[in-house]
């Protein structure tokens, strides 16, 4: 991050920078990136006229659009996560033309239960998993890979596990509570956090987004979330769902080892799993 300098939300990645994607695309490969890429600010406003903003979903250009992408030929977007997938992108376009009524179903107030009361970003989803961004992002993914003959370069982004502390049935009830870890806490451990994080997270941080957009409306720093005043049950449940996010997607990368499987290609394909 420190040479990249997207060291925290609300930065866009300068388009004159090389990518692998791009390195690939010129050495003859067919590229594609399907999910959540966040190399530009989902706030962004709309005179920027950015792929992964809000924002420029409400051009009626946006429908058809589909890259290219910082050296993507072609990309499938999930833009953030829970109900904000919902708002604009690719699934969220795909979402709407196909099942409209189940939009709502991402949303918070549409929760199987009630949320705790200090914990807000917990909830069990509504929607089922088949219609899910991550189930669409598989399913995106694998008829790329079945349609594609020639040498690829394949970015699947899952936007899980990430707050809000959310998962569909099966995988919202995987886990019991009383069973859940709890996590170990060192006290000023946040402070071996890299001095550019720390600065970004502290006062200065608004003030030198402010200065990046010109505008403190359309920033979106993020923050850390301090533990210290919820209750020990709200932190099981995010933690039981946040296991129950990591087993979807572990279902979901499954899916698509077997596509290679099924087309040979396991034999052939470097396989990098990152964060």
């Amino acid at each position: 991050p420190r040479h990249h300098r997207l060291i925290c939300n609300g930065m866009a990645l300068d388009p004159n920078l090389a990518t692998l994607p791009g390195i690939l695309t010129s050495a003859g490969y067919r590229t594609h990136g399907v999910g959540k890429h966040h190399l530009q600010p989902i706030l962004a406003p709309e005179k920027f006229a950015m792929p992964e903003s809000i924002a420029f979903w409400n051009r009626e250009t946006a429908k058809e659009w589909t890259g290219p992408y910082f050296g993507f030929q072609s990309v499938e977007f999930v833009i953030g996560e829970a109900d904000t997938a919902a708002e604009a992108g690719h699934y969220a376009n795909w979402l709407k033309k196909n099942y409209p009524d189940a939009a709502g179903l991402l949303s918070a107030d549409a929760a199987l239960e009630p949320r705790p009361h200090d914990l807000d970003e917990v909830w069990k989803s509504a929607i089922p998993a088949e219609l899910h961004y991550n189930s669409w992002i598989t399913e995106r993914a694998v008829s790329f890979i079945k349609q594609t003959s020639t040498p690829f370069f394949l970015f699947v982004s899952f936007p899980d596990p990430h707050h809000p502390f959310q998962a569909p049935q099966p995988y919202c009830d995987r886990y019991d509570l009383d069973e859940v870890p709890l996590p170990q806490f060192v006290p000023g451990e946040l402070e071996q956090m890299p001095s550019y994080y720390l600065e970004i997270s502290r006062s200065s941080g608004q003030k030198f987004l402010q200065s990046y957009w010109e505008s403190s409306e359309d920033s979106e720093q993020g923050f850390l979330l301090q533990t210290d005043d919820l209750q020990e049950t709200s932190l099981r449940q995010a933690i039981a769902l946040t296991y129950g996010m990591i087993e979807m997607i572990d279902d979901c990368v499954g899916r698509i080892f077997e596509a290679l499987s099924e087309g040979g290609l396991e034999e052939d394909t470097i396989i990098l799993f990152t964060s």
